[in-house]
């Protein structure tokens, strides 16, 4: 092989491989910054709650992870009026949607209230049934920088 050729060979060998190492050192970098960013919007989406509910509500695999299973759900026994409380898991949750600020149909009448603890650690959504019995209060509380559903209480009649 001649001279010429042989350096050639080797300028374009090195130049690849420095392309190469900078590629991956810009896509570590990308990497990082994503990693950043995710932790960034999360600490972002817990700063308020309205903020964090607002997330709760569109996505459902955020929802799912921001539930303390096996999640307490208590109900008022209109037979004997004493509380039954029964916990489920992960699988036999069914989503919530805490959207709606009123509801109103022929069967149905019901507006929403959130009520946010004074020192930001704790939070209720309240449902409340105009002249209709219902009355479901959702409690979330602020676990490890994180909002987290913890219970259901329903006491409707």
């Amino acid at each position: 092989m001649s001279k010429p050729l042989a350096t050639i060979i080797h300028l374009l060998v090195v130049l690849l491989l420095a392309c190469d190492n900078r590629f991956t050192a810009i896509k570590s970098e990308q990497s990082n910054h994503l990693q950043f960013t995710s932790a960034e919007t999360s600490a972002s989406v817990d700063s308020l709650f309205n903020t964090f509910i607002l997330k709760f509500n569109k996505d459902t695999s955020f929802q799912r992870n921001r539930i303390k299973f096996p999640l307490k759900i208590k109900r008022m026994n209109l037979y004997n009026f004493h509380d039954t409380i029964i916990q489920i898991d992960n699988s036999s949750f069914e989503l919530i949607d805490l959207q709606k600020e009123k509801y109103q149909s022929h069967l149905s009448d019901w507006v929403k209230k959130i009520i946010v603890a004074q020192h930001d650690t704790s939070a209720i959504i309240e449902i409340r049934g105009k002249e209709n019995g219902i009355q479901v209060d959702y409690l979330f509380h602020w676990i490890n920088g994180n909002w987290m559903l913890t219970e259901i209480n329903d006491n409707s009649t």
